[in-house]
């Protein structure tokens, strides 16, 4: 038998007690708690209805869907209290008096150029011109406590005789001076955003108006929901709307993958766009009907405005969402990625009932947001392809912030 010398003990108890240190320092901290149920409404139950379906019929997917990232925060909207001087800053950008009528969930700005209103809880705004207030296309309530009801809009139908030519409507300003004029507005936005809100405004033409739409990204995700818009026509801004946001990080989610979210694309409506009726008694005319299905063209996570209801009153947040951009139109499809164990339903005592069983805590995740993925290629004959396994594309990579 080896026996072992008597001044080698101590030694070989200093490096143990050396390592052990050593192995606590370099340990990876524990995971934080497990984040809250989120309850998002319809958004849950679309989740819940392609949980066990197939890939989505009448799309071409690419070749490959991207793998990362893996776990995303969701963003409270707002994420500080609004007071007044806020108001007052957006009502003199609209060139408003600021005359501040406190409401029991807002504000209201009025003066003989148009009128003003706010949410104080989630920071919604509407402005509408005098000349259309006897009708806006919507009228925001800041009275009731609940921010989904009592929001109203409006249109009027103009009789046209039969064979009458209508007048032709009064031409659009120029894309300059529809920028002036919505750049001051933009600039409050940003300014109360905290200066994570960044994008470029972008002017999209009407036949009488040019509409400066600014679609923020936060903290360099895109978003869907969270937009700006100024109607401007030639008297000047006709209608605004937005959000005076602030948005916070808030919880963790861990992710399901996009290859998983593309199984939601089966519980939307399709469109059909000048496609005849089924059983229309009369043969359509030709148009642009579309027969092909579309293709999605790249995917890429963003951030999506929905309404948390799990507490009693529902509130704004913006939540982690793949965004499917196709070639059928210029707006992503957008599809909640947060893994469904972590979403509930409401129950009849207000309190949100988990979707799933048990759910482990979520740990930190490196990737920030991806870079835009870029169009893959679809089947040749046009036919629905199934969903690719999940690879890596040019989307997988997060810039540098």
């Amino acid at each position: 038998m080896r026996i072992r010398p008597s001044g080698a003990a101590p030694a070989v108890g200093a490096v143990l007690a050396v390592g052990a240190v050593l192995a606590a320092c370099a340990a990876p901290a524990p995971p934080s708690a497990a984040p809250p149920t989120l309850v998002l409404g319809e958004l849950t139950g679309a989740i819940a209805k392609a949980a066990g379906s197939d890939v989505a019929p009448g799309y071409r997917f690419p070749t490959a869907f991207p793998s990362t990232p893996t776990s995303a925060q969701v963003w409270r909207v707002p994420g500080t209290a609004l007071d007044t001087d806020a108001v007052v800053r957006l009502a003199r950008a609209l060139h408003l008096e600021p005359a501040v009528r406190e409401h029991a969930h807002g504000w209201v700005v009025s003066s003989s150029a148009g009128e003003l209103r706010v949410r104080a809880d989630t920071g919604e705004w509407v402005y509408t011109r005098a000349d259309r207030l006897s009708c806006p296309p919507r009228m925001l309530d800041v009275d009731q406590a609940d921010p989904l009801e009592g929001t109203v809009g409006c249109a009027v139908a103009s009789p046209v005789t039969p064979g009458a030519t209508p007048p032709p409507p009064t031409p659009a300003p120029a894309d300059a001076t529809a920028r002036e004029l919505a750049t001051p507005v933009i600039d409050v936005v940003r300014t109360l955003g905290g200066g994570i809100l960044a994008g470029t405004p972008v002017v999209e033409r009407y036949d009488d108006t040019a509409a400066v739409r600014f679609r923020p990204t936060v903290d360099g995700w895109p978003t869907l929901g969270l937009d700006t818009t100024v109607d401007v026509d030639a008297r000047g801004i006709r209608d605004a709307a937005g959000w005076l946001a602030a948005p916070t990080a808030g919880a963790r989610y861990p992710l399901r993958s996009a290859a998983q979210a593309a199984r939601d694309l089966s519980t939307l409506p399709q469109p059909a766009i000048a496609c005849p009726l089924v059983g229309a008694p009369e043969p359509m005319p030709p148009g642009p009907c579309r027969t092909q299905p579309p293709t999605i063209t790249a995917v890429r996570l963003g951030l999506l405005l929905a309404w948390d209801q799990s507490g009693s009153l529902p509130r704004p947040i913006l939540v982690p969402a793949w965004f499917f951009a196709t070639d059928a139109g210029s707006e992503p499809i957008p599809i909640v990625a947060v893994d469904p164990r972590y979403l509930g339903e409401k129950t009849a005592a207000g309190s949100p009932a988990p979707s799933g069983s048990a759910v482990p805590p979520v740990p930190p995740s490196p990737n920030g947001p991806p870079d835009d993925a870029p169009p893959q290629p679809a089947s040749s004959d046009g036919s629905p392809q199934p969903a690719p396994s999940e690879g890596t594309s040019r989307a997988d990579t997060a810039p540098t912030k």
